[in-house]
């Protein structure tokens, strides 16, 4: 899947934000719906962000950063001491 380029200040500005973006990486692969979305990242605070605005504007950045990259084979499988989570850990 290819994705024409645009320009979007969300994806140059900012730290990479790793365990964050594992977190994300791990609701796109599980495919969650915009309510299971709103419920993790608001409700459940997973990114772990002072604020709701805070959270919803990391995760909106760093969905457009993970959905740009092709999926392949997981780099991180689910169990390894790097990754927090029982899914797969990482989207490249």
């Amino acid at each position: 899947m290819t994705h024409e380029f645009h320009y979007d200040s969300d994806l140059i500005g900012g730290s990479l934000q790793v365990r964050e973006s594992r977190i994300i990486a791990d609701l796109l692969l599980t495919q969650a719906n915009e309510e299971s979305w709103k419920q993790a990242i608001l409700t459940d605070n997973i990114l772990q962000k002072r604020s709701p605005a805070t959270a919803t504007r990391a995760s909106r950045a760093l969905r457009s950063r993970l959905e740009r990259v092709e999926r392949k084979r997981p780099a991180i499988p689910s169990g390894s001491s790097q990754s927090s989570s029982p899914i797969v850990s990482t989207y490249f």
